[in-house]
């Protein structure tokens, strides 16, 4: 009878790994602390705040490449994409696309 190959360290590795990845989950207070953290906004945040009036005199893709850049962001993994980002126009509608590619990347919001 021939003998099964064993799985490999990698294999294994790599099949825990993208298991984590799926049953990550994160609270949505800490999500809402780090975009206000990175658009120097005061907690609460006025969802329906325009981001032409946050006053940082970028535009709604350098805002997010900022969210992106963010250490804890960064880490995650998140990526959004530019379309997406320059046809928001409030805070709210920012955020908005941060919570769904936490959704979307197999993320448990709380």
């Amino acid at each position: 009878m021939a003998r099964k190959p064993a799985r490999s360290d990698f294999a294994v590795s790599l099949s825990n790994f993208h298991n984590d990845q799926s049953t990550q989950s994160i609270a949505g207070t800490a999500v809402v602390s780090r975009i206000a953290s990175v658009l120097n906004l005061k907690v609460p945040i006025d969802p329906k705040q325009k981001l032409s009036d946050l006053g940082s005199g970028l535009e709604n893709w350098d805002l997010a490449l900022k969210l992106m850049g963010y250490p804890p962001f960064y880490r995650d993994g998140l990526i959004l994409q530019k379309q997406d980002v320059e046809n928001v126009s409030t805070v709210g509608a920012l955020g908005d696309l941060v919570f769904g590619w936490y959704r979307q990347n197999g993320w448990s919001v709380q």
